[in-house]
């Protein structure tokens, strides 16, 4: 049982993670056309790369410390529609 919790609890967290970078937010600032990630393929790979039980939680790490660090800078800005409304409180 805490085998198939080491490898979906990453799974799930990773494929939420990139699902949720693709759909729901948007790059700003300097060279935002260049940035395209995560594309599908990146969603579809990482996450089916994380259902390797270490290499899940080192996959997760990573991509939230890479997430955090371009919210903070301000790279990555939520895009306002119904969910970021509901869950964010961002105004359309």
């Amino acid at each position: 049982m805490k085998a198939l919790l080491i490898v979906l609890v990453p799974f799930i967290c990773t494929l939420l993670l990139l699902v949720f970078w693709r759909y729901c937010t948007t790059w700003e600032g300097y060279m935002k056309e260049d940035r395209k990630f995560p594309t599908l393929f990146h969603v579809v790979f990482l996450s089916l790369a994380s259902l390797t039980p270490i290499v899940g939680i080192v996959i997760f790490s990573v991509l939230l410390a890479i997430y955090a660090v371009n919210r903070i800078d301000g790279g990555i800005k939520i895009k306002p529609n119904k969910f970021s409304k509901f869950w964010f409180d961002i105004d359309e």
